[in-house]
C-alpha cells in the first residue's frame, strides 16, 4: 500500500497550482526522490519551500514518505529552512498526520513543539490519534496523548477503543492511563462486564470517576442487567458495592431483577435494594416467573416480602397458576420431538404446582 501511494505521489500531475517557477516544480520532483542535496540547490536558487503540486502535495508530504530511511532528516531541514510546520494537504492532513501515517512517531514531539495541532481532523475526520490507534502504533498512541491528543475524539462515533485488544493486559493498562470520558468509561465497563467477565478489569474501572449509572449497551441494558445473566456474582457484588443504583432500569423500565439468571444475584440485588414487586405492563416480578416456571425465584421473592396478592387479570395467582395448568403449550421454544415436547411441558406444569403451593402456604385461594 506504501509503495502504491508513493507511485501516486509520483505520476499524479506534478505542476503547481498557483504555477509556481520551475525551480518550485523541480524541487519537488526532487523531493518525491528524496534528492536533499538537489533541494537544497534548488532552495538557494529561490525555489518556494511551500509550494504545493496540483494534488495539494508539498515537500513534506515526500519528506515523510522517506522518514524512515533518511531517519527525519529531510523534514527537519524543511522545518529548519521555513516549511510551515502547520501546511496542510488538500485532504487536510496535516504534519502529524503524514508522520504516523509513515512510521514517523519520533518526530511527534517536535512537531508539536511547532504548533501543529496534535487534535487536527483529515478530510477523513481521522486525529493523528485515530490514524495511530487504526494502524496498532500503540507507542505513538501513548506519545500523543501524552502531548495533548485527546482520546475522546471520535471518527463518526469510532474511538480509539476499537482498535485495542481489550484482553490484552498491557494494552488494557495502557487505556487505564488515557483521560477518558464517562462516554467511553462506559463502553469500557460494559465490555469489562459481559463481554471479559473480568471482575479485575471491573476493579479497575470503578477507581474512575464516573456516572456508572448511566452506563447503558447498544439494546438498552445497563450495567447491573448485565452482570445479573452472568453465572459468577463477583463482578454484581463489585457494582453494587461501589454504589451503582440498585434500583437501575433499562430502556423497557426493567430493574436487573428481570434480568437475573441465578438466584445468587437475585438474591444479592434483593439485599442490595431492589425493587420486588416491580410491575411492568400490568405483570409483577413474582406473576412472570410464575408464568416462565422458576419456582425456585418465587420461593425467593415470596420470602422477600413479594406481593402474594397481586393479581394477573383479576385472578389471583392462584387461579392464574390453575390458568396455567390448562395450557397445552408451555412457553419458550419448542421441541422437534413430540415427546421431548411433552416432556417439557411436563416440567413446566410441576414447577406451577411448585409455585401454587408456596402461594397457598402464603395464604392466597
Amino acid at each position: 500500500m506504501k509503495q502504491l501511494l508513493f507511485l501516486l505521489l509520483l505520476f499524479l500531475t506534478p505542476s503547481l497550482v498557483s504555477a509556481q517557477d520551475e525551480k518550485s516544480t523541480e524541487f519537488l520532483e526532487n523531493a518525491k526522490w528524496g534528492e536533499l542535496e538537489e533541494m537544497k540547490k534548488l532552495l538557494a536558487d529561490g525555489a518556494d519551500i511551500n509550494a504545493k503540486n496540483s494534488n495539494g502535495d508539498h515537500a513534506g508530504v515526500y519528506a515523510m514518505y522517506h522518514f524512515e530511511d533518511d531517519e527525519g532528516e529531510m523534514i527537519r531541514f524543511l522545518l529548519e529552512e521555513g516549511l510551515n510546520p502547520t501546511i496542510l494537504t488538500d485532504e487536510n492532513a496535516n504534519l502529524m498526520h503524514l508522520a504516523v501515517e509513515n512510521e514517523g512517531s519520533e518526530i511527534l514531539a517536535e512537531l508539536n513543539a511547532k504548533g501543529v495541532d496534535v487534535n487536527a481532523q483529515n478530510e477523513d475526520g481521522d486525529t493523528p490519534l485515530l490514524l495511530a490507534a487504526s494502524n496498532r502504533e500503540y507507542e505513538a498512541v501513548k506519545l500523543l496523548v501524552s502531548l495533548g491528543a485527546n482520546p475522546n475524539l471520535t471518527n463518526d462515533g469510532t474511538s480509539i477503543i476499537k482498535y485495542y485488544d481489550l484482553e490484552d493486559e498491557d494494552l488494557w493498562n495502557d487505556l487505564m492511563t488515557f483521560p477518558f470520558s464517562d462516554e467511553i468509561l462506559h463502553t469500557l465497563m460494559i465490555e469489562a462486564v459481559y463481554t471479559l467477565e473480568s471482575p479485575e478489569k471491573v476493579r479497575q474501572l470503578l477507581e474512575k470517576d464516573a456516572n456508572w449509572d448511566e452506563a447503558t449497551d447498544e439494546d438498552g441494558a445497563k450495567l447491573l442487567h448485565l452482570a445479573a445473566e452472568l453465572d459468577d456474582s463477583e463482578i454484581l457484588q463489585l457494582l453494587l458495592e461501589n454504589g451503582v443504583n440498585p434500583n437501575q432500569v433499562n430502556d423497557d423500565g426493567e430493574n436487573a431483577l428481570w434480568s437475573a439468571d441465578a438466584k445468587e444475584n437475585a438474591t444479592l440485588l434483593i439485599n442490595a435494594g431492589t425493587d420486588v414487586n416491580q410491575v411492568i405492563d400490568g405483570e409483577s416480578l413474582l406473576s412472570a416467573h410464575i408464568y416462565y416456571g422458576m419456582s425456585d425465584f418465587v420461593y425467593l421473592f415470596i420470602a422477600s416480602g413479594a406481593d402474594v396478592h397481586f393479581q394477573v387479570d383479576g385472578n389471583s395467582l392462584v387461579k392464574y397458576c390453575k390458568e396455567l395448568l390448562k395450557m397445552e403449550e408451555r412457553p419458550g421454544p419448542k421441541y422437534a420431538n413430540p415427546e421431548d415436547q411433552q416432556a417439557a411441558l411436563e416440567r413446566w406444569h410441576a414447577d406451577i404446582e411448585k409455585s401454587m403451593d408456596y402461594l397457598k402456604q402464603n395464604g392466597v385461594k
